[in-house]
């Protein structure tokens, strides 16, 4: 499931911001480096909710945890597990 998770992060964020140029690594801000906005990242976990049957609480997260492609994907880990 972790792998199927990751595959599908980057996927979703390869699909949503494909006029980026950007490569994305572990280390990527995905807001503050310009990948996505605030809508776009909110559009990014909202599919990241339906492609992986989970449920992101934003009650639950702060931003800064979740800004950066490890974290979101550690994140991802958690939540499946």
């Amino acid at each position: 499931m972790r792998k199927k998770n990751q595959n599908t992060l980057k996927e979703l964020i390869n699909s949503i911001q494909k006029k980026s140029k950007k490569k994305i690594t572990n280390k990527t801000d995905l807001i503050n480096d310009g990948i996505f906005d605030s809508f776009g990242f909110i559009e990014l976990l909202l599919d990241l909710e339906t492609k992986l049957n989970l449920k992101i609480n934003m009650d639950d997260i702060e931003r800064l945890e979740l800004t950066s492609f490890k974290n979101l994907n550690e994140y991802l880990k958690k939540k499946s597990k």
